[in-house]
């Protein structure tokens, strides 16, 4: 239980596989960093108070693996937390806050796991991962921090399972440069930006988690990107659901889309995605909209109770429509318009408002075996 201040270098350094406790310090206003952990130490370090300093509050590196645990992480010139050079170690019931930098960042092949830490207000993001790193993050409360909450690069591959992701004013998740991971269970609500952003070949994959209440966005998938988006509930966003833009080929699989303020799935710009097994319900503008070359895989889904239309494929879009049902829209259940050329087979679509298949402009297209009824 030592005060410790005012050190040229870190205030505390563990090192050559050591195994010492340190518990209950302030360690703060350091010109260096707080603690630092490396050359494979194994200690234990829980229950300080680290603010105010210049470098990372924590920094653990060179194969280290220790545990750290209910300690305070703040305020720091740097990060709260940096964990890299293949370093691992147990990251629980930390509260991290109001760093200059990232409030977690994990590098160069670490492999972390946090559990249940509080990762806030940071000015450079909550918790940023890049350089092949992994790591298993559960149960976190990742909120209210500048650019993204969670921003994954460079080939990052990290699990993420029941944490919430909320509050941020960029991004609340950004996945991009080739990363990947899985993200499971998880909240991720109320970001200014997109609540997920995933491009620049990014592969995730994505399942069961509740993705809502976004200031624009939902999900925003873009320039390559080729995840797997199973089992998620996206609903109530200001600038639509779902975005798919500039070649997409994501694959999206028993999805849950509703009340987007702006549209339910919009898929642009050569976007070749599969979209299968999707409930797309009760979106203001239209449930599924297919424009500017695009070409999906459209199998299997259901699309309802839209108060514009149903499906809208416009703007030289192609792709091939089988096996949905489009029924209860406000306006014409299917749209074709726009030079756009679908495959359209096997589809039932009934009880709209007003009409049932609308096809002009130029539109051309094969259309059999689909069942259309009771429009008015």
């Amino acid at each position: 239980r030592n005060d410790i201040s005012v050190m040229t270098h870190a205030a505390v350094v563990a090192g050559g596989k050591s195994m010492t406790r340190f518990e209950g310090n302030v360690v703060h206003n350091c010109s260096q960093g707080g603690f630092w952990v490396q050359e494979e130490s194994e200690c234990v370090i829980c229950d300080n108070d680290v603010h105010d300093t210049r470098l990372a509050a924590f920094q653990i590196g060179g194969h280290a693996n220790p545990s750290i645990i209910g300690n305070t992480a703040r305020e720091s010139q740097g990060g709260g937390i940096v964990v890299h050079e293949q370093a691992m170690g147990r990251y629980a019931r930390n509260i991290v806050k109001g760093n200059r930098l990232a409030g977690v960042g994990v590098t160069d092949d670490a492999d972390p796991i946090f559990t249940g830490n509080t990762i806030s207000d940071g000015r450079s993001g909550g918790i940023v991962l890049h350089g092949k790193c992994r790591g298993v993050f559960e149960r976190n409360r990742i909120v209210n921090n500048a650019r993204a909450n969670v921003g994954l690069k460079g080939s990052a591959c990290p699990l993420f399972d029941g944490n919430t992701v909320s509050g941020g004013s960029g991004y609340g998740v950004w996945i991009q440069d080739s990363a990947s991971g899985t993200f499971q269970n998880n909240l991720v609500e109320r970001n200014a930006f997109a609540n997920v952003a995933v491009s620049d070949n990014a592969s995730p994959h994505l399942e069961n988690n509740v993705i809502c209440d976004g200031m624009q966005m939902g999900l925003l998938l873009r320039h390559h990107e080729s995840g797997v988006y199973r089992n998620n509930r996206i609903s109530g966003h200001a600038s639509g659901n779902i975005v798919m833009l500039d070649q997409s080929s994501a694959t999206l699989l028993n999805n849950q889309v509703s009340y987007g303020r702006a549209g339910g799935l919009l898929v642009r710009g050569f976007s070749t995605p599969t979209i299968r097994q999707n409930r797309i319900s009760s979106n203001e503008g239209a449930n599924l909209a297919v424009l500017d070359d695009a070409s999906p895989v459209v199998e299997d889904n259901l699309l309802t109770d839209s108060p514009a239309r149903g499906l809208v494929i416009i703007s030289k879009s192609s792709g091939t429509y089988s096996r949905n049902v489009v029924c209860n829209s406000g306006l014409a259940n299917v749209y074709v318009g726009g030079q756009a050329m679908p495959k359209m087979q096997d589809n039932i679509i009934y009880d709209g408002a007003a009409s049932g298949l609308v096809i002009e402009d130029n539109a051309q297209g094969s259309f059999t075996m689909n069942i259309i009824a009771g429009h008015e």
